[in-house]
This record gives structure tokens, C-alpha cells and sequence, in this order.
């Protein structure tokens, strides 16, 4: 039994070999996979276990077999990613790229998820660089160790681009030209360092084949590649998302780049405030990206000469009354692009608003006004909830009498005697008769001006003095136009000088000057002819339920 399972298992390995030969990527992961002897990948027995990966490598146990297998492997992977690469396994990860030296179709490898110290990553970059390898990938690696000089060895490689994303350097205190050296050096076309917080990056040391430079979303300043004669041959140059504030020193990093034609330098912190200063770019540079940068109108002061398409090409979009205005041609506010002036400037507009509404308010008496309709309000409610009973909505009165205290001689000796004297004599609602005990001189207040047809108001200098009276102007006012009645009637006592009208006497100026009011005549023979007009003008049937009401009331 064991023969025979000896037996299938070099069938199978021999089939998946001769698989490899139309195989073009291989995926394993270093840690779990890498480097396990060949029968711990195949089921015993009558196993279900399923093959979930195939090893590469061998054992000594299975070294002469194993040699010859290795040779097919060898010429036919074009790719290779490899994962969950740490210290303990570093030699043996170097011993697997050895075999692919150049010459091999190995051309792509992909590292994921790499935890070593820095002379192990030097030593796994020195062996790939003398590989078949041309597009090397390096994703999530941590260096765990001291950074220190390291002799590194450009000659004779098959490289072409090296990307690194989300590289983490855990030592803190080195010398920042042992890291950065070893990559500004490298002699290679296409080299991406993103997502790794970069704080800074040498001029390379001697002439660079550069073309293609991504450092993006890392921490790069102004001083990146300022005076740097050595990259020549650049063209393309992405540097978005960094903390570049300066938008001249950026154009004079870019004045030695002759060959450069593209530079991304979007969402940076830029500025440019112009005064004068020039700006020298390089003039190669044909196409520059400056989105989302805290640019303003003085940006169009440094901007390169041969810009592709500048300035026919670059118009407006939004909003839709300036599609196709050409960018020279549009011109923003400095609101629009300075936020903290908009804010204060939206702060200072609030505060005046605020301010300008609270003059009106004061000069208005509006508080006053709200505190009165709350009043009215309340004692609205009170008398729906009362029981229908307790309400007596009909007339009692001819009308209501509002006045001065200080005027109370001419009403108490003129005025009612005058109206309520004889036979059907009018009934005259009084304060100080019909003001009900108990309730609030508010709520007395409205009630009798319900309860009366008319409301009269003598008018004085003095009437215009008292709080009160302008209390039942209110009411009287309210009720003039909330039941569309003609219930007011305005007795000019005295004439009223405007200068002595306060501002909250507002309605009373509208309705002095929209209604005919009835002035008291200082002559005698016309007194006659004012009574009969004034009884005529309030002369109604009461209700004799009323009649009788105010009766018992008196």
C-alpha cells in the first residue's frame, strides 16, 4: 500500500510540473506554502483533502528529483507574487529568486505583506536586482531594524520599475541618507514610492535614468529636488497629495528638469500670493495639474509659458452661465476662495443683521406686541375650554370706554351723563363698574371689548402716556381687524403733538390718518350736535337678555 501511494503521488507531481508549462502566474504564500517538503502537499489514503497549493522547493530527501522539476518551473513562470515574507525565511525566499537569474521568464514579482529588518530587505532587493526580474512590486512592508549604510550594487540588472506602497520604517532614529540613497541611485526607468509617509527624497548622486518619479500621498515639502541637476531625463513627475505650500519653489525644482513634460501637484497646501515674485519652470513642461490647492487669481502670474492648449483650451464648465469662458477671462472673488474671509465675513453680516433686528425690535416695541398676542392667545383658550355656559358671547354693552386717568373728570362729568342720561339711554362699559374681580386687567380688558359694540378711545397727550390705554388700543385694534368690524371710535380730547406719539403707537398714527375721528369742540353751541353724532354712531338694540345681565350686574 505504501508503494502504490509512493507512486501516485510522483504521478501527480509529475503532472502538475508538466502543468506549469502553460501556467503563467504562480500566487503562494511564502509563510504557510514555501518550502515544504513535497509528500506534506498530498492527501493519504482515501483522503478527501483537497490540493491547495503547489510546492516549489524541496527537501534534501527529494534534491535529485527535485532539480530536474525545478528546471521546468524555471522556464515557464512569467509572474510570481509571494506573501506573509518575515525574517526566519528571508535566506530561503533569496535562495528561490537565485534560481530565476536573467535569462529566465521571470519578469514580475509581487511581494505582499513583508516584515524584515533592513539588511534583509537589502539583500532581497540586491538579489531581485540581478534577477530576470523587470517590474518589481513591493506592497505593505514593515522594517523592523536599525537603517545603516548599505553597499548596493546597480550593475547589470533587468530592471526596469520598482512600486512600493505603504512601506512603514518602525526605527526612527537614522540617517536619512543611508534610506533615501540607496532608491535616488537606482538605475531604472519607472519608480513609484506611495502611501509610505516620505518625508524627503536625495538628488540622485550621478546622472538618473528616471522618466516616470510617483511619490504619492506621502509627506514631501518644498525642498524635494531643489537645485537637483541630475534628473534630466525626467518626464513625468506625480507628487499629489503631499504638503508642498510654495508654488514658486515647486517651479524651480522643475527648472533643471529638462525632458519633464508632465507634474501632478494636486492636493497640495499651494499657495501663490504674487507680489512680484517670479516663478521658472522647466520649458519642457507641457502639461501641469494644480487642482484642489489654495490657489487664487495671482496663480495665472506662474504658470508655465508652453502649456499644452494655454490659454484656448482651458474654459469653464460650471456654472452654466460661464460654459466656455475661457479661465484668463474668469475671475473670482476673494470670498469665493478665501474661506476664513468668508467667515468672517458672513459672521460680521450676522451680527449686523442681529443687530439691525434688534433695533427694530426695541424701537417697535415687538416684545411688547408678543407678550399682548400671547395674552390674547391665552385667554382665547380659557373661554373655548369654558363650559358653554360660562360664555356670554352677545352683546352687553354700547360701547367701551378707554381713557386717561387723568382725563377721568371730563368722562365722569361729561361724557357719561351725556350718553347714558333718559329713556333707552346707552349702556357704557366702565373699568371701575364692570372690571370683573379676580381676573387679570388684561383678560378684563378683552372681555368687555367683546362685550361692547363699540370701543371709545379719549384721546390726549395723556391717553398716549399710559400703558394701560395703549393695552385696549391693542385689543380694540386686534378685534377691528380679526372680525372686520367698524368698532372704533376716536375722541380727540386734546390735540396730540406728533413728537409726543411713542414709536409703538404706530397703529394708533395709521388710524388717525385712515379714520375721521370726532373732536371735542370747545364751544358750547357745538357740544349738542357732538352728542347726538357720537349717540347716533353707537346706537344699537341690545339683546334684552343683556338688558337684563347688566341689570343684575349693576
Amino acid at each position: 500500500m505504501t508503494l502504490h501511494m509512493s507512486f501516485l503521488r510522483n504521478v501527480f507531481l509529475y503532472k502538475c510540473l508538466f502543468a506549469l508549462t502553460f501556467w503563467n502566474h504562480v500566487s503562494l504564500s511564502v509563510e504557510d506554502e514555501l518550502f515544504t517538503s513535497v509528500s506534506n502537499n498530498f492527501p493519504e489514503d482515501d483522503s478527501n483533502q483537497k490540493i491547495t497549493s503547489l510546492p516549489l522547493l524541496y527537501t534534501k530527501s527529494h534534491q535529485p528529483k527535485a532539480n530536474d522539476d525545478w528546471v521546468v518551473i524555471q522556464n515557464t513562470t512569467e509572474s510570481l507574487s509571494l506573501s506573509e515574507i518575515k525574517n526566519e525565511n528571508v535566506k530561503m525566499l533569496i535562495a528561490l529568486l537565485s534560481n530565476f537569474r536573467q535569462g529566465s521568464r521571470l519578469q514580475n514579482l509581487t511581494l505582499t505583506n513583508v516584515s524584515v529588518n533592513w539588511i534583509d530587505l537589502m539583500e532581497i532587493f540586491q538579489t531581485v536586482w540581478h534577477s530576470s526580474v523587470e517590474y518589481f512590486n513591493m506592497n505593505n512592508v514593515k522594517q523592523m531594524s536599525n537603517i545603516e549604510h548599505y553597499y548596493f550594487d546597480y550593475s547589470g540588472t533587468s530592471m526596469k520599475t520598482l512600486t512600493m506602497k505603504k512601506i512603514i520604517i518602525t526605527d526612527m532614529y537614522f540617517s536619512q541618507d543611508d534610506l533615501y540613497k540607496i532608491f535616488a541611485d537606482m538605475n531604472i526607468a519607472d519608480m513609484t514610492i506611495a502611501d509610505s509617509e516620505m518625508i524627503h527624497m536625495l538628488c540622485p548622486s550621478r546622472k538618473s535614468p528616471f522618466r516616470y518619479l510617483n511619490f504619492l500621498k506621502n509627506d514631501l515639502t518644498d525642498f524635494l529636488f531643489q537645485k537637483c541637476d541630475n534628473l534630466t531625463q525626467l518626464e513625468t513627475l506625480i507628487l499629489q497629495k503631499n504638503k508642498f505650500e510654495s508654488l514658486r519653489k515647486v517651479s524651480f525644482m522643475t527648472s533643471r528638469m529638462t525632458s519633464l513634460k508632465y507634474l501632478d501637484m494636486s492636493n497640495n497646501l499651494l499657495r501663490h500670493d504674487g507680489a512680484g515674485l517670479q516663478c521658472q519652470w522647466a520649458e519642457s513642461l507641457a502639461e501641469l495639474d494644480l487642482s484642489s490647492n489654495q490657489l487664487v487669481d495671482a496663480v495665472f502670474e506662474c504658470l508655465p509659458a508652453n502649456l499644452f492648449g494655454w490659454p484656448a483650451a482651458y474654459v469653464c464648465e460650471y456654472p452654466e452661465g460661464l460654459r466656455g469662458t475661457e479661465l484668463k477671462d474668469f475671475h473670482l472673488s476673494p470670498l469665493a476662495c478665501n474661506t476664513t474671509l468668508l467667515l468672517v465675513t458672513a459672521l460680521l453680516l450676522t451680527l449686523l443683521l442681529v443687530a439691525a433686528v434688534a433695533f427694530l425690535c426695541i424701537y417697535l416695541d415687538v416684545p411688547w406686541y408678543v407678550r399682548m398676542t400671547w395674552q390674547w392667545t391665552q385667554t382665547k383658550r380659557r373661554a373655548w375650554h369654558n363650559p358653554p355656559g360660562d360664555q356670554e358671547a352677545i352683546l352687553q354693552f354700547h360701547a367701551f370706554i378707554s381713557y386717561s386717568e387723568r382725563d377721568s373728570p371730563w368722562v365722569k362729568n361729561e361724557l357719561i351723563p351725556n350718553l347714558e342720561r333718559g329713556e333707552g339711554s346707552v349702556q357704557l362699559c366702565q373699568h371701575e363698574r364692570n372690571f370683573v374681580p379676580g381676573k387679570s386687567i388684561v383678560e378684563n380688558i378683552i372681555n368687555c371689548i367683546e362685550k361692547s359694540y363699540r370701543s371709545i378711545f379719549v384721546l390726549s397727550p395723556n391717553f398716549v402716556q399710559s400703558e394701560w390705554c395703549h393695552y385696549e388700543l391693542y385689543f380694540a385694534h386686534h378685534k377691528l381687524f380679526s372680525e372686520n368690524s367698524n368698532s372704533l371710535i376716536l375722541i380727540l380730547l386734546e390735540p396730540i403733538p406728533p413728537y409726543l406719539i411713542p414709536a409703538r403707537y404706530h397703529k394708533l398714527k395709521a388710524l388717525m390718518a385712515k379714520r375721521t375721528y370726532m373732536e371735542w369742540p370747545k364751544e358750547r353751541s357745538k357740544r349738542a350736535l357732538f352728542w347726538a353724532n357720537l349717540r347716533a354712531a353707537i346706537n344699537i338694540n341690545l339683546p334684552k337678555a343683556d338688558e337684563n345681565l347688566y341689570e343684575e350686574t349693576d
